[in-house]
């Protein structure tokens, strides 16, 4: 008696032709919520990804204003889709501080 084997796994092709050699810490392909950008790092270059997802067109923007200051802070997704425009004076979150906590709406 042969023992029971599943079927074969059809390989899938990635979304991403890019999606192995790719670093980038924010990737569209992953869950997004909570992860946090520097503006050292590498940002998607998946050019039909850029105009679906609005929070990359923000990271090239961030990473061209960080030449000029390089500590500029970490941002976080939410915080990248947020912003419309990116200013010379653009800051992001302090490292040396940890992660911003959500603050509730307290009633007084």
């Amino acid at each position: 008696m042969k023992p029971h084997l599943p079927p074969p796994v059809k390989y899938v092709d990635p979304p991403c032709s890019m999606y192995n050699r790719c670093s980038a810490p924010l990737c569209p392909l992953h869950k997004l919520e909570g992860q946090i950008f520097y503006a050292n790092e590498q940002i998607c270059r998946k050019q039909e990804f850029t105009t679906v997802h609005k929070f990359i067109k923000t990271q090239r923007k961030i990473a061209r204003r960080s030449k000029q200051n390089p500590d500029i802070g970490y941002f976080t997704y939410a915080v990248l889709c947020k912003m419309r425009k990116i200013y010379k004076s653009v800051g992001g979150e302090n490292p040396d501080r940890g992660v911003k906590r959500v603050r509730r709406n307290a009633q007084i």
